[in-house]
């Protein structure tokens, strides 16, 4: 299940370079964001089929690439003396934010599930409290206001 994860990763990361040249960073970070709420959803009615959990896992792999990529254009779109600290501060956040959600989900997940074992259902429920943080972070970028950057100025304007 984590090869194709990892290979779905991989490619949402390469789309969001050709992304770039028709829309915003911020759009492509809801975009991916999106992604991975369906995905995530998708898990909570496909716990039951081992291939639909790795098909919702690989979609929520291509999704983290194109928004993983967007963050990062996102954050180091600033002046070229504040490049090294915005850099250092996204590797900071998603590293914090990453070890964050983990917790969460799995607390919630073991909270409602009981502890894994061979006769542990699915955790239906982390997996739709990540659907739903990865909903209401797509919304977040959605409305948020998108300045223009030096990305998109170089892509036309977009």
């Amino acid at each position: 299940m984590l090869v194709p994860f990892s290979l779905a990763v991989v490619a949402g990361s390469a789309l969001a370079a050709r992304a770039f040249h028709w829309i915003r960073p911020q759009s492509a970070m809801a975009t991916g964001l999106a992604v991975i709420a369906v995905a995530d959803t998708a898990l909570t009615m496909a716990a039951a089929h081992g291939w639909a959990v790795s098909a919702c896992v690989t979609v929520a792999g291509a999704g983290l690439g194109l928004s993983s990529v967007a963050s990062t254009t996102l954050g180091t779109t600033v002046a070229y003396t504040s490049r090294g600290t915005a850099s250092g501060i996204i590797n900071t956040a998603a590293q914090l934010g990453t070890a964050t959600g983990i917790a969460v989900v799995l607390l919630i997940a073991a909270a409602t599930t009981g502890l894994p074992g061979p006769s542990t259902s699915a955790p239906i429920i982390g997996w739709a409290a990540a659907a739903a943080i990865a909903a209401a972070g797509a919304l977040a970028f959605t409305a948020s206001p998108q300045p223009e950057s030096a990305t998109t100025r170089a892509a036309g304007g977009r």
